[in-house]
């Protein structure tokens, strides 16, 4: 499977709804998918911000923030 198609099902879009976000037209993502068509650079890295943009969000609890609480110093790991 491409990975044009990967990452489209992975986002749950349809090759128009990916060729509009790409700025192309549906008939290149399909040639994309095929493999008739070579991934350029440019789609490439339109790809990766794609999924980079739609990667879940880690959530922390408040005893896990990695950085200093502003009243102690210490990261509230540390502090609780």
């Amino acid at each position: 499977m491409s990975i044009v198609r990967e990452t489209r099902l992975a986002l749950g879009l349809s090759q128009a709804d990916l060729a509009a976000k790409l700025g192309v037209h549906q008939t290149t993502v399909s040639r994309f998918e095929t493999g008739d068509l070579p991934v350029d650079e440019r789609t490439q890295l339109a790809l990766e911000a794609l999924i980079a943009r739609n990667k879940p969000v880690a959530k922390l609890n408040k005893s896990s923030r990695p950085f200093p609480s502003p009243s102690t110093g210490k990261t509230e790991a540390a502090a609780a």
